[in-house]
């Protein structure tokens, strides 16, 4: 059964819905369901998913994901395993609340009303919570308070559980220190290197045995059919140029289209981000994490007070990873964006250079810095005009589409040459050069229906050794093209004298190498117990630092061995020749260069978030196998066939 799941979540629909959250209906919509009449889809611990609960669920994920890639899902099989998929999120959902009951965690009204509050569907333009609007939005979308706020409690709740078991994770500070001293020591080796580059001088080859590697591998060097096309294409996009824009037209959809071209007011910013629950919270652990917060904000503003740099603090502070490596750099804003409330507020209060007071958002604390700001405008049409152009050719063209076709058809039953073709649709035609099959189907953009006429006239091209136009057009994005076969080369095993100079380097660097491991095995004895044999002397080497957590020793490359051997050895010579990318190795530890407080103190802060993000994972993880393992699960699939979305 855990098997089954996994495998549910690892596939490509559990990836898009994932994220598709309970308010996804209020900015798209919902459309109607056809359900099937049984009901019962799946039974959990007694509680029972029916097919209204489902359908609810598959309408939202089914329409984010038609707004996102129309075509993804109109295959019947992955559209099989999208329903799957949402009735397994609703499984593991009604788990989750039945856990979070058994463990007595409940979402006060306070938090609820937080919670939908934050949403900008229901706030009036000054950004504060409007009940009127509240309503209006929910009936709008056919969903009554009572069942909109059901399902946020459960959102919340759900939330609320996975804090509280994530809680059970992470480690002490003194323990993440000896972690972090552990996985960060680093280590340089002594090594001499045999490299095969030095032996291959000495390798001399004879022609039967550069013959016999021929004979041996010859499909090796096959080369693929190729052949040279002269193609005309038929799109919108190569039409284009036949189809002039004038001034004036230009001018007419700008003014038509001004609302496209108007921009809000945007930003440039970076932030140090400070989690923490919200004020009030009754989660357990809640008290100590706003504390601790409290603590680290402080600790931030009295850096930024005594004029350290932002970015670094940034860096050392923030909580959000993927801005905290840039310093946090946070790019162009624009205000209004989803999310961005609290630092659409602070930033545009500032001037460049500034850094605001703390920000308070519903998950913790941002100090904004402004880099930049523009106020909201209207491109200009200079800035517009050459792609308004060409977008409007590009129209022009798709509308005489059809008439293009009809020419160009005309022109093939009539025998025409594609030079007189293309001068009658007023399109260039162009070359592909000598290339193979493969390549001549992605540059015409080739649909799968026609790369069959395209196969056949190719190959008969190289059998009869004469150039033919394909009779009819194949299709390709956007269109359709007329091909002329040049030229065409069979597939063939090209003769010894062609490939004598690759076959005769690959042979010389296999028995360079070779050489190379039986020098190095016969010196290991010299080293075994002793210095540094003087014989060898010229040839030893010291890598760079090399860290336990990294598989690499350079200048010697990823050579995972190197670096287990080094980590667990003290000095001596190791009694083993070890390989690299390089050459065969002989190798012992030359120096242990331990982590430092500095390092520690600039460092600790993001290891032990890094770490408590680690275990707090891993605690869920195994806490939802848990579930999984003693739940009383049964699944119905062959009752999702029934149930159909179409648009209201």
């Amino acid at each position: 059964m855990l098997d089954m799941i996994r495998t549910k979540t690892q596939s490509f629909v559990v990836k898009l819905i994932f994220g598709i959250i309970i308010l996804v209906f209020i900015f798209w919509g919902v459309g109607n369901f056809s359900v099937g009449s049984g009901g019962l889809l799946a039974k959990v611990n007694g509680y029972s998913i029916m097919e209204p609960e489902f359908g609810k669920a598959f309408g939202w994920a089914f329409q984010a994901q038609q707004k996102a890639n129309p075509d993804l899902l109109s295959d019947e099989a992955k559209l099989k395993e999208f329903k799957q998929a949402v009735l397994e999120q609703l499984i593991g959902a009604r788990l989750r609340l039945q856990e979070a009951e058994k463990l007595g965690l409940l979402v006060t009204p306070h938090e609820l009303k937080q919670y939908i509050d934050t949403f900008g569907a229901f706030q009036d333009e000054s950004g504060k919570f409007d009940a009127e609007r509240y309503k209006i939005v929910l009936a709008a979308n056919r969903i009554s308070p009572g069942e909109f706020e059901d399902d946020s409690r459960d959102t919340l709740l759900e939330a609320k559980l996975m804090r509280y078991v994530s809680l059970s994770g992470g480690l002490s500070e003194e323990e993440a220190k000896q972690l972090f001293a552990f996985l960060l020591e680093k280590r340089t080796a002594q090594y001499v290197l045999f490299s095969p580059a030095s032996f291959v001088s000495r390798i001399e080859l004879g022609d039967d045995e550069i013959n016999a590697f021929y004979e041996n591998n010859k499909e090796r060097f096959r080369t693929p059919l190729r052949a040279d096309i002269e193609y005309l294409l038929l799109t919108p996009e190569s039409l284009a140029a036949a189809y002039p824009v004038t001034g004036e037209e230009v001018e007419v959809f700008y003014n038509e289209n001004l609302d496209g071209y108007k921009r809000p007011a945007s930003y440039q910013a970076r932030h140090i981000f400070i989690a923490s629950p919200p004020d009030g919270s009754s989660e357990p652990g809640a008290d100590e994490a706003i504390a601790k917060a409290g603590a680290k904000l402080a600790e931030v503003k009295a850096k930024l007070k005594a004029g350290e740099d932002f970015s670094a603090v940034a860096t050392q502070y923030s909580e959000d990873p993927q801005s905290a490596e840039a310093g946090g750099w946070l790019g162009w804003i624009e205000a209004g964006s989803p999310g961005a409330k609290e630092l659409d507020q602070a930033a545009l209060a500032l001037k460049p250079g500034e850094v605001g007071d703390p920000v308070r958002s519903p998950v913790g604390y941002h100090i904004v810095r402004l880099e930049d700001k523009k106020a909201a405008h209207t491109v200009p049409l200079v800035e517009v005009r050459n792609s308004i152009e060409a977008r409007l050719s590009r129209e022009k063209a798709e509308a005489d589409l059809e008439n293009a076709h009809k020419l160009a058809e005309d022109g093939l039953n009539m025998g025409s040459p594609l030079a007189d073709i293309g001068k009658n649709v007023k399109a260039e035609v162009k070359s592909s050069g000598f290339v193979s099959q493969e390549e001549l189907e992605k540059l015409l953009g080739l649909h799968n229906d026609s790369r069959l006429l395209l196969a056949d006239a190719l190959a008969k091209a190289a059998v009869d050794g004469q150039p033919g136009t394909i009779a009819v057009p194949l299709n390709v994005s956007n269109g359709s093209a007329l091909v002329r076969v040049v030229t065409a080369r069979p597939s063939e095993i090209p003769p010894l004298a062609e490939v004598k100079e690759i076959i005769t380097a690959e042979l010389q660097a296999d028995k360079a190498r070779e050489t190379a491991d039986k020098e190095a095995a016969a010196a290991l004895p010299a080293f075994i117990g002793k210095d540094l044999p003087e014989a060898y002397k010229d040839m030893a080497a010291v890598s760079q630092p090399a860290i336990r957590v990294f598989p690499a020793v350079e200048p010697l490359g990823v050579a995972q061995g190197i670096v287990d051997a080094i980590f667990d050895s003290a000095g001596a010579w190791l009694p083993r020749v070890y390989e690299s990318p390089k050459g065969p190795v002989i190798v012992r530890t030359e120096s242990v260069l331990a982590v430092t407080e500095e390092e520690w103190a600039q460092l600790k802060d993001i290891f032990i978030a890094q770490n408590q993000q680690q275990a707090a994972a891993a605690a869920m993880q195994a806490f939802e196998l848990d579930m999984y393992g003693r739940a009383r699960v049964e699944r119905y699939y062959d009752r999702l066939d029934a149930i159909r979305y179409s648009e209201r």
